[in-house]
């Protein structure tokens, strides 16, 4: 073949998910776990040990109007530190919430996971943050 130029071209490596050098690997999108059931809503993050927990920044476990629960996740966009949204949830309770979200936010949701929780777990969200956990690990 005569006429072919052959250029090395320099191969970036694929990422294994490990850190070279012990430098900080890059941060991982937040994944937000939001917990539907019977017009009550719980805002919980996964971390990535598989833990979750009841978001930090929030007054309290459910959410008494869905202006309060729109602004976390609007700050949240805003300032980039939104990644995925989990719906978890019975199915009546996931369509409400689609409905319910803001067109800026629905974009964010990754996952819907039909799970029918129970409206006295919303009252402990240490229990509901381990029955959130037991769904996601399976």
């Amino acid at each position: 073949m005569s006429g072919c130029v052959i250029t090395q071209v320099k191969a970036e490596k694929a990422c294994s998910g490990k850190c070279m050098n012990n430098r900080a690997c890059e941060k991982q999108p937040n994944i937000l776990v939001v917990a539907a059931c019977e017009g009550m809503i719980s805002l919980f993050e996964k971390h990535q040990d598989g833990h979750v927990a009841l978001l930090a920044n929030v007054e309290s476990n459910v959410f008494s109007k869905m202006e309060e629960f729109h602004n976390i996740l609007i700050a949240a966009d805003e300032n980039q530190s939104l990644g995925k949204l989990i719906i978890v949830g019975a199915k009546g309770d996931i369509a409400w919430m689609h409905a319910a979200l803001p067109s800026a936010i629905a974009i964010h949701v990754a996952a819907e996971i039909e799970y029918p929780l129970i409206s006295g777990w919303f009252k402990q969200p240490s229990h509901l943050a381990y029955e959130l956990e037991q769904v996601l690990s399976a």
